[in-house]
């Protein structure tokens, strides 16, 4: 018995050592997510594979499939706004009001039901929320270049809000919720030197079972990287400017 105890306690202190690494894991891209949304400035780009599931309740637009978003590119700047392009459309975001134009259209105010799945929030918001929501982390031994700059990698697994709302950002949520659907989403974050996400890859699916059927309710892949930090400079158009002061304009009558 007594030669059995040290590969015991051996094993023992293993598994706790991995729990902790993995706590730590978690605590770093949590601070990283805090580092990267206090940098000034940065411009992005990225791209999203969605895919909207079979079954879908409620209104669809008929432009669904015209506005995918598939790629984008864009800037923020915390004293400015952020501006995005699509593959089909433009936006222009200041103090959290929106103006949207597809090509040789006006600018217009979007409402806030229009642009989740159409335009990607400035990516520092969704990694703030997506690393409270992250239920297990790995850091890989190797590292990982992004652009000339050598990164920490990890690997992680999303809670079930957080595999809900890479769905919902991708525009491949499908529709209503049913109790009994499995959604899971897991991804990789790469961290500089300086502890910021330059770049992340984070994926989600909504699976249900019924009648010895699996059906998919919703898959996407969104992949986002980081340049310029702290030094990116973000133009709004002057028409979408416009549209945004007319209505804070008519915001300040209404109260």
């Amino acid at each position: 018995m007594i030669p059995v105890l040290p590969a015991v306690l051996a094993f023992i202190l293993a598994g706790s050592a991995a729990q902790d690494a993995k706590k730590d894991a978690k605590k770093e891209l949590k601070e990283a997510a805090k580092k990267t949304s206090e940098l000034k400035s940065y411009e992005f780009k990225g791209d999203v594979d969605s895919q909207a599931g079979g079954i879908r309740i409620g209104n669809r637009r008929q432009d669904d499939e015209e506005e995918k978003l598939e790629d984008f590119k864009g800037g923020y700047e915390k004293k400015v706004g952020a501006f995005v392009k699509t593959n089909v459309t433009e936006f222009a975001t200041i103090d959290g009001k929106t103006a949207r134009r597809k090509s040789k259209e006006e600018w217009h105010l979007a409402s806030g039901d229009s642009l989740p799945g159409r335009c990607p929030r400035p990516p520092h918001e969704l990694l703030n929320f997506l690393c409270s929501e992250i239920e297990s982390a790995k850091k890989k031994e190797a590292k990982d270049k992004v652009g000339d700059v050598e990164c920490a990698v990890y690997d992680v697994e999303f809670s079930e809000e957080g595999a809900q709302e890479i769905l919902k950002e991708s525009g491949a949520s499908g529709g209503m919720r049913f109790g009994n659907a499995e959604t899971t989403g897991d991804g990789k974050i790469w961290v500089d030197p300086d502890g910021r996400i330059v770049k992340f890859r984070a994926s989600a699916s909504s699976t249900l079972s019924m009648g010895g059927m699996e059906m998919n309710l919703g898959s996407a892949t969104w992949s986002t990287t980081l340049a310029n930090l702290d030094g990116a400079k973000v133009e709004i158009p002057e028409k979408a400017r416009e549209v945004l002061k007319e209505t804070e304009k008519e915001a300040q009558k209404e109260d």
